[in-house]
């Protein structure tokens, strides 16, 4: 299904709110949309298409302000170039942060250095700080970047 040839009936024109796609991850002030009145504490939400995909995404502001866009934007970047699995286990993650299932894309990310370390050379079947020491002991982790992996194996033990 591609929703990206419809036509959304109805639409008003809006003030160009800007914020970051959910969907697509352009930075987009859509023109098009609909909108609620202003609470008596100056909320108001929006419903505004995306000018580059043409998909819709509410968009709630308090005193003209942003306040939340859903759905959010995933964080990081695309990356080329990476093993099949890998990619789609970081697309994951990143789809995981974008829900603020922050939990599921710490376990994700767990797995991803897992696959790295098994594909390093690690044996199958250990434990997470095992794969995480082997990355280290190995210098497949550079060496201010440990803390970063530790935060990780934390997170996901909380």
């Amino acid at each position: 299904m591609n929703i990206n040839r419809l036509e959304w009936i109805g639409a008003n024109q809006q003030s160009g709110l800007r914020y970051t796609c959910g969907y697509c991850g352009v930075d987009t002030a859509p023109s098009k949309g609909w909108r609620t009145n202003e609470s008596p504490n100056k909320v108001s939400a929006f419903i505004l298409i995306c000018t580059f995909c043409n998909k819709p995404s509410l968009v709630i502001t308090n005193y003209g302000n942003i306040i939340e866009v859903t759905p959010s934007h995933k964080l990081g970047n695309d990356i080329s170039g990476l093993p099949q699995e890998v990619d789609s286990l970081y697309d994951e993650a990143r789809r995981c942060t974008a829900s603020q299932s922050y939990t599921s894309a710490v376990l994700t990310c767990r797995k991803i250095l897992m696959h790295v370390a098994v594909e390093k050379g690690a044996k199958k079947g250990q434990n997470f700080l095992s794969y995480v020491n082997y990355l280290s002991d190995n210098n497949y982790i550079p060496p201010d970047g440990k803390a970063w992996v530790d935060h990780i194996r934390k997170k996901a033990n909380e």
